[in-house]
């Protein structure tokens, strides 16, 4: 049980308030509480109505695993909701201190105090590879978004890696609960945010890496399209290489392995599930980690009907007005976890990258996007990115075209992909962003 002021505690000066607002929703009442929130730097000081934890759909354990979510059934009678502090997060591995399950599926909403009148809502996905994160971290609050902006701030958990996205590639299992999850607290949110003194018409969407793919992914989706009004997309696609499976074979050829590694060794995708289903939630997330899963969205026949990229060739997507955009060194996430990376991380020492690596990382970025590849297309990508004084010379530092290599495959081309189309549409404000931060 976390309460709201340690989430906010620690880049802020808050104080809670003895208030207890209460608001009326579809499934019945919730009580919240009343946070203070004070900034001296920006000299601020705010009443923010909060409430954590309201569950947005049914637990999805049991049967219910690897399916769609069902909409949360009222409480009975007089019953109040107590949305005074954090429910579990979604099944992960991960550091952070919280209590985790697959009873995972709620949503939290921090509103300006008095309460306003039509106001603008910002629904926030968070990020973590479809793998890992939840809508409580502390730089997740939306207590001083709420603050600054006069907005009503949304924050969610969605399910995570297996069980938000493993496929079989048919109805067995055919994916994207952690989309579809996505869609449902949309959903929520339109049909209960006016008790909270906000516009249903005036829905902002926007998410941080897979958070971002994700807000991408709803502008493709058939199901998402009429429950949001503006999107921002920060560091992230459905056209990122990382973002979304459009191989079907390959993710039914990962679910059979899952059940080889949790004990349910089977002979078609069916008994596969049935038994899957049964297992305890922490084997699956172990056998994750094991076989190196990488979950992501795929096309499903429902949350997505396509490929992406053959929506926008069919200018079948959403217009919207657009807020796209990605930072300078974002190719360093993948280069971590590179052979060079790792004696260098959280380190003083200044990276370095060599000419092997760099070369090496050049045909596995072209071969992990799906690109064709051939020496010629190689060569081409070398003499883009290295700098032709030190071309020749074996020790110089690779660093900077290693890095740049993957920030733009990962991040900078597929923002530039998606937003060019809905700038070429013209029927509404786009932007893009560059972020350039000094390097300490």
């Amino acid at each position: 049980m976390v309460t709201s002021a340690i989430i906010v505690g620690i880049l802020c000066q808050i104080f809670l308030v003895f208030g207890q607002p209460t608001v009326m929703v579809e499934q019945g009442k919730i009580l919240g509480e009343t946070i203070r929130f004070e900034n001296d730097y920006l000299d601020i000081q705010k009443d923010i109505d909060v409430f954590l934890g309201i569950p947005y759909a049914e637990p999805p354990v049991g049967e219910r695993r690897f399916k769609a979510p069902l909409p949360k059934e009222p409480w009975s009678g007089d019953e109040v909701y107590n949305a005074t502090y954090t429910r579990d997060i979604c099944v992960q591995t991960t550091e952070e201190p919280f209590p985790m399950s697959e009873d995972c599926l709620h949503l939290n909403v921090y509103v300006p105090n008095p309460k306003p009148t039509n106001a603008s809502v910002m629904v926030f996905i968070h990020g973590g590879g479809y793998s890992a994160g939840n809508g409580y971290f502390g730089s997740y609050s939306g207590i001083p978004l709420s603050s600054v902006g006069d907005v009503i701030v949304v924050t969610l958990n969605y399910r995570l890696s297996a069980f938000g996205y493993l496929t079989t590639g048919d109805e067995a299992s055919p994916g994207n609960y952690g989309m579809l999850d996505q869609v449902e607290a949309l959903r929520w949110v339109k049909t209960n945010i006016q008790a909270f003194g906000g516009n249903p018409n005036m829905i902002t969407i926007f998410g941080e890496s897979a958070g971002a793919s994700s807000v991408s992914a709803h502008l493709f989706s058939p199901l998402s399209r009429d429950l949001f009004n503006q999107a921002i997309l920060e560091s992230g696609s459905i056209l990122s290489p990382w973002a979304f499976h459009n191989d079907l074979d390959a993710q039914r050829e990962m679910a059979f392995k899952f059940g080889e590694q949790v004990g349910c060794p089977a002979s078609n995708t069916q008994e596969l599930i049935s038994c899957m289903r049964q297992v305890d939630a922490q084997e699956i997330d172990t056998a994750a980690n094991t076989l190196l899963y990488a979950p992501a969205p795929c096309v499903d026949n429902n949350f997505l009907v396509e490929l992406p990229l053959t929506s926008i060739e069919k200018d079948n997507y959403k217009k919207c007005p657009l807020i796209d955009g990605f930072n300078r060194d974002e190719g360093t996430l993948y280069l971590i976890y590179s052979e060079f990376g790792g004696p260098y991380f959280n380190s003083s020492t200044q990276p370095y990258a060599s000419k092997e690596a760099f070369e090496k990382g050049v045909n596995e970025f072209l071969t992990f996007s799906g690109f064709y590849t051939n020496d010629l297309i190689e060569d081409s990508i070398k003499q883009q990115y290295v700098d032709w004084a030190i071309a020749e010379n074996p020790d110089a530092d690779y660093f900077d075209p290693s890095n740049y290599l993957a920030g733009d495959a990962q991040f900078v081309c597929p923002a530039i992909m998606e937003t060019r189309p809905h700038a070429m549409a013209g029927e509404y404000d786009i932007y893009q962003y560059f972020l350039r931060m000094s390097r300490v």
